[in-house]
Parts: C-alpha cells; structure tokens; sequence
C-alpha cells in the first residue's frame, strides 16, 4: 500500500517573521523527495511543521487524506516518522531499546516478539547489529545518527521526515544509508522528504528536489530541473557549472575541479 503526503499552501511564522510561505509540495509512496536550500531557508522548519512541532499560519497538512493537525499524538506517530538533526539520548537506553521505541506507536510499552524481530532486521540491514547492547550515549555522532534512521525505520510509517539525516556520516555511512532508506520506501511504499545540504548527494539519490530560498519555493522538480547554475546562483550565492554528462547532476564551484561534496570531505 502506498502513501501520499501533501503539504497545501503552508505559511509559518515565529512572531511577526514569516519563515515559510506558500509552500506546496505533494510526495507519493516509494518518492524520496530532498529539500535543499541555504542556512535559514525553512527546510527544518517544513519538515518539524509537517511533524506537528510546529503550528502553521495557513494552510493544510495530509497524509493519505487525514489533516495531520486533527490527530491525536499516537495516531500521528502511526503516519509519520522523523529524524531529527539531534539525536542524542538522554535516557541512557541501549540501542536496541532505543530503535523499538519506533515500535511504541503500534503496541504501546508491551513490545510483541514481532516487534523485537523487525528491530533485529533494521539494525541489520543498516549494519549497525554489533551495536545493540550498546548505550546510545557512548556512540559516536555518526553512529547515533545510524540509530536514529533505524528508529524511524523501524516505526514503519506511512512518510518518512529526515532532517540532515547524513550530516555526521562519512561518504561510505551516507550512501549506504540512503540506500537502506531508498530499499524500505521501494518495500512499504512509504513517502520521505529529506533536508540535506549536499547538492551532489541529493542528486545521486533523491528521485525529485525542492528548492528553498527565503522561505519560498524557488524551484523543484526534477534533479536536472532544479540544479542550473541560475538555480544555485540566486540559492546559495555561489556562481557554479552543473555537469550532466555522470547520469546525475554534479555541481561544481567555479575555480574548483571536484564536485562540491568532495571538497567539503
């Protein structure tokens, strides 16, 4: 069964500061949707609004149909799973008990053993079983990270929101976590919405973008579509080359032979 979310005309504000407006964006089941945009554009702001952390001025949140405002905390936690940029643990659990939290909205604080076992395959197939009986806090950054994807994977929801969910991962922890998440939308029909920073990353994995400026939607569709070098010029300030010629989008600075993700590594 696949999901659908659709954000319709949404405003935002915090005090008299308009932070999002006229936002629309519809995902379908199986999309992985990226949301690019510079520092302050409102990406963690349309992601955390969609959640329920964040009340909106206008507009209208769905998900299969059902206005997100008008469910109960449970109910939404059903639909809706989230990643958020801090992952820090401050009840000390293991990483086990950490990631079947994701299970709580299903079944309560009573896990089934069939809770446990999509535990047990979530840590597995984001390689991180070896870390089970390990407190979240003696982690790494990279390795909570890793924990809380699965978490949200684990949850089994109908749209996934992942906020920076690669931030803290080296290049080979950030592909083979997209990977997992592109292989649990492709399995569930789940719809995701992604914020991330690296154009180049965004490119190679997300099947549409959206770009943020100021609060608007400055353009989105397709990756192609959406990474000109006009595009990235009036975004992010900086005069680029977008090679098409790799199957991809790759967005390289003017002055710089490698593509932008390399040269932040």
């Amino acid at each position: 069964m696949t999901s659908r979310l659709v954000v319709d005309g949404l405003a935002v504000a915090y005090g008299s500061t308009r932070v999002l407006d006229g936002i629309d964006l519809e995902v379908r089941g199986g999309e992985l949707v990226g949301l690019l945009g510079p520092n302050g554009a409102g990406k963690s702001t349309l992601i955390r609004t969609i959640v329920g952390l964040h009340r909106p001025t206008e507009g209208r949140i769905s998900v299969d149909g059902r206005d997100v405002r008008e469910l109960r905390p449970r109910q939404r936690a059903r639909l809706v799973a989230y990643v958020p940029q801090d992952t820090d643990d401050p009840f000390a659990l293991s990483v086990f008990d950490q990631v079947l939290l994701g299970r709580t909205p299903h079944v309560g604080v009573r896990p089934r053993h069939q809770d446990r076992e999509i535990v047990l395959e979530t840590l597995a197939a984001l390689r991180i079983s070896h870390l089970a009986l390990r407190p979240v806090g003696e982690l790494s950054g990279g390795q909570r990270q890793k924990v809380a994807i699965a978490r949200a994977l684990a949850q089994h929801a109908a749209v996934l929101l992942l906020d920076e969910p690669t931030s803290a991962l080296d290049l080979h922890h950030q592909i083979d976590a997209l990977q997992q998440v592109r292989a649990t939308l492709e399995r569930t029909g789940a719809a995701a919405v992604m914020s991330i920073h690296d154009p180049n990353l965004a490119a190679r994995h997300c099947d549409r973008l959206v770009l943020l400026a100021g609060g608007h939607l400055a353009a989105s569709g397709r990756a192609e579509e959406v990474l000109t070098p006009d595009n990235v010029r009036e975004a992010f300030g900086v005069d680029a080359d977008v090679d098409l010629s790799r199957g991809h989008p790759v967005v390289l600075p003017n002055g710089l032979a490698q593509p932008v993700s390399e040269v932040q590594r």
